[in-house]
């Protein structure tokens, strides 16, 4: 199992959510700083598998970014991103919910992006 992680996880909130934010939640919500500091160290994770597992998963075609504009990655791209350790999991277009949330990735058949649920996510 493998984690993304590229600078550090306040440097990472500050650049997707702003510095305004960042400060205002560190004061009236720190909690959620520290789920995002969570996140941000630990809650995208690619893992190997045995593709025939997760065929009632969904798969992606493409890695969606945070962005309004609906922007999104390759997925040989996103694979090479966080194998550099070059992207932060805030950019992208997910969220911890509830349950841990599994993802096949197309052309990777013994790849799955698994987004860590928000109970994972507070141990």
């Amino acid at each position: 199992m493998k984690t993304a992680n590229c600078q550090s996880a306040d440097e990472a909130i500050k650049s997707v959510y702003g510095e305004a934010w960042y400060s205002t939640e560190l004061n009236e919500n720190p909690q959620m700083i520290q789920l995002l500091r969570n996140f941000h160290d630990r809650g995208i994770q690619i893992e190997n598998c045995n593709p025939d597992k997760y065929l009632d998963y969904p798969e992606l075609t493409e890695i969606p970014l945070r962005s309004k504009s609906g922007a999104k990655i390759e997925i040989a791209s996103f694979l090479n991103e966080f194998e550099n350790n070059s992207l932060s999991p805030l950019s992208l277009g997910f969220f911890p919910q509830k349950e841990a949330q599994f993802f096949r990735l197309q052309g990777h058949n013994n790849k799955i992006l698994v987004v860590l649920s928000l109970s994972q996510l507070k141990e």
